[in-house]
Parts: structure tokens; C-alpha cells; sequence
């Protein structure tokens, strides 16, 4: 099935053909026509079950789509409220918790997170830790080891977030400084299981407990959750492996850096804080802190294309100089990708539960691309 081509603007003229015709119809009504038309063959030849889809435009939640199945088995169909793993996109999602913290005066950011911690304290190193921040470690520029923390089976017991950042669970090794801290960008999962042991230690809360008072309650976001016990039943999207085998349930005990459970009617809603009211969130001057570039990515094997990193997420500049903030993610059976331009107020969230879904992520990156005139990063 060949796909569809870009859609050309559509004018709408009135019925009684009056003097002046009707108003074009809103960007994203063509956009949402496109992927209507060319979403369910792609996963057909795909083989993804499930995608679901959200558009933000001018700083306003525009539409968001279900396409395919949550539960092939069940033959229950995905939803924009169906519930995802977000994978490493809870990244962007946590610095916001963070930086609220620190415009409340709770949390320096960028006076050494040693003395803070009390649960556990991070190894002595020969290269120093007192360069350890929370700037730093936002930034993956802290110098700090693990750059994915480990799942585990539902099932089990899960170990203490301190057991993981030891080293005594989930095969990953202790957390520890590897590199000198601000020498270099190192993606850097263990550095956010810090930043989880941070909140909790500052707030007084459960991880989970702070970010829903911190940002998902004031943006809306009922249907969003860090807390494994809470991400269960009919609501859930099971995930598929490449060959479209359903994979057991996990879950994630630093789950500031993957363990993020949302649906793409929520993730809009938080995509509108980088672009309109939920700027209100922050402080002015940390608003622009979060979004400025910090050091440029480092991939092995991967081609980041120039790309650069700020506080909690990749920042972009477009060949006409306009500013768009990204991240991905990607989990076992689970695929993310948002996307989000605060000056112009146009974004996108992408997620699915197919772990062959790349190629359809990309595909739908590519018609936004086109469709809202915008040269897009590599996907990393």
C-alpha cells in the first residue's frame, strides 16, 4: 500500500457560498487526516501491535490518536489514554521534578550533592566527587557509571533503590564516578537513580509521591505514574518483542530514569509546559537553565548529528535558528519519542508497544517534519 503523500492545505467553503469563504482548516486537522490514513499500514507491514499519537500546537493540545491494539490477546485496542512505558523519556519528565525542588529552595543546583545523601553516599574516587551536581548529573555531565539501570520481573521482590545504586541488584555494578566530573558528556541512567534518592531525601516523599504533587497534578496529568504498584490491569499496553511475542511484565526501581508510565492525553499536557502556561511551573531564569545546552552528545555507534544536551533532554537547532527540545526511549517492548518547539508551540509525543515500532516512529517523525516545515534531529 503506497502511503500517502503530504496533504496540501485544504480551504473550507461555506455551503451557501457567502462573500468571503470559510477559515482554513487548523494545521493539525491535515496532520491528523495523514496519519489517519497511513498509521494502520504501517503497523500492518510492521507487525507492531499498538501506536499512539499526540499533537500539541500553538502551546494547545491539538489531537491525540490510538492506532492497532494494547493486547493483541485481548483483542483490546490502543488508546490515547492507554498507559506506556516512556522508557527514557521519564528523563525530561524527572528534571522538571528536580527543578521544581530547586526554585522551591530545597535542592542546589550546583553545590555537591555529597552531603545531601544519606541512604547512601556515592564511592570515593580518585577523580573527585564534589564536582558531582545536579546540574551535572541532569546533564549526563557528572562523570557518573550505569548508563541503563536494570528492570526486573513484576513478580519479585523488588530490591531498594540503594541496593541498585551499590551494585547488589540487576547486574549493572555499583554507581560511581567514571570520568572526572564536567570532562565530558556520559549518558548516565545511574545518574538519575541519584537524582531519585535526591528528591526523596529532600522532599521527604516517595519518588513517585513528589512528582505527582510537583508537576503531574498541576498539568493535569491524572493518568501518569513513576509507582509500579500503581501501573497495573486492562489499562496497560502489554509489550511485544521484535518477532511480536508478548513480554512479561517489569518494572524499574530507578525509575526516575526509565520507569515512567503515561499516556499520550497526558504527555501532551506536559508537552503544553514548554510552551504556554505550564511555564509557570518554573522560575524564568531556571526554565531557560533546563534548556540550554550543556555539552554535546557522545553516542557510540550512534550518529547524533552535532546534537547537544541540556538539563534532561537533547536541544536541536533548526536550520532557521528555532530552538526544539527531544528525547527518546526505549525499553523492552516499549518505544518513545517526544519532540516540542517552546517558541513556535508545536510539538509531538510518540509511543508504542512494539519493540519493531522504530521504523514506524520514524516514519510518523517524517510527516511532522513535513507537514510543520521542520528539519528534526537524528533519533537517538
Amino acid at each position: 500500500m503506497r502511503l500517502a503523500s503530504a496533504l496540501l492545505p485544504t480551504i473550507l467553503l461555506a455551503a451557501c457560498a457567502p462573500p468571503t469563504p470559510a477559515p482554513a482548516l487548523a494545521p493539525s486537522a491535515g496532520f491528523a487526516a495523514r496519519l489517519d490514513s497511513a498509521v494502520p499500514a504501517l503497523l500492518r507491514e510492521s507487525g507492531v501491535p499498538g501506536i499512539a499519537v499526540g499533537v500539541v500546537e500553538n502551546g494547545r493540545v491539538a489531537f491525540t490518536r490510538g492506532y492497532g491494539l494494547a493486547d493483541r490477546a485481548a483483542n483490546r485496542p490502543m488508546t490515547p489514554r492507554t498507559l506506556l512505558n516512556f522508557a527514557s523519556v521519564s528523563k525530561p519528565v524527572t528534571a522538571w521534578g528536580v527543578l521544581r525542588l530547586v526554585d522551591a529552595g530545597s535542592l542546589p543546583l550546583d553545590a555537591p550533592v555529597g552531603p545531601l545523601l544519606h541512604r547512601w553516599q556515592l564511592p570515593a574516587s580518585p577523580l573527585g566527587t564534589d564536582g558531582v551536581t545536579v546540574r551535572r548529573l541532569l546533564s549526563h555531565t557528572a562523570g557518573t557509571s550505569v548508563p541503563a539501570v536494570p528492570w526486573f520481573p513484576a513478580d519479585t521482590t523488588l530490591p531498594t533503590l540503594e541496593q541498585l545504586l551499590r551494585g547488589e541488584a540487576g547486574g549493572r555494578g555499583p554507581v560511581v564516578v567514571q570520568y572526572a566530573p564536567g570532562s565530558r558528556w556520559a549518558y548516565s541512567g545511574g545518574g538519575y537513580a541519584i537524582l531519585q534518592l535526591l528528591v526523596e531525601e529532600t522532599s521527604g516523599r516517595p519518588f513517585a509521591e513528589s512528582m505527582r504533587s510537583t508537576v503531574f497534578q498541576p498539568l493535569g496529568m491524572r493518568h501518569t505514574s513513576f509507582a509500579p504498584a500503581e501501573v497495573t490491569g486492562d489499562g496497560v499496553a502489554t509489550p511485544y518483542d521484535e518477532q511480536g511475542n508478548p513480554i512479561a511484565p517489569y518494572r524499574m526501581v530507578g525509575a526516575a530514569a526509565g520507569g515512567l508510565y503515561s499516556s499520550v492525553d497526558d504527555f501532551a499536557r506536559f508537552l503544553t509546559a514548554y510552551t504556554g502556561t505550564g511555564r509557570l511551573l518554573l522560575h524564568p531564569p531556571t526554565f531557560e537553565a533546563m534548556l540550554t545546552e550543556m555539552a554535546p552528545v557522545q553516542m557510540e555507534g550512534v550518529e547524533t548529528g552535532g546534537a547537544r544536551y541540556a538539563l534532561g533532554h537533547g536541544v536541536h537547532r533548526t536550520r532557521a535558528g528555532e530552538r526544539l527540545v527531544y528525547h527518546s526511549g526505549g525499553n523492552p517492548g516499549y518505544l518513545a519519542y517526544f519532540l516540542v518547539m517552546p517558541e513556535r508551540g508545536n510539538g509531538l509525543i510518540v509511543a508504542t508497544n512494539g519493540a519493531a515500532g522504530i521504523p514506524v516512529v520514524t516514519r510518523i517523525l517524517q510527516f511532522w517534519s513535513e507537514h510543520y516545515g521542520v528539519d528534526l534531529p537524528p533519533l537517538f
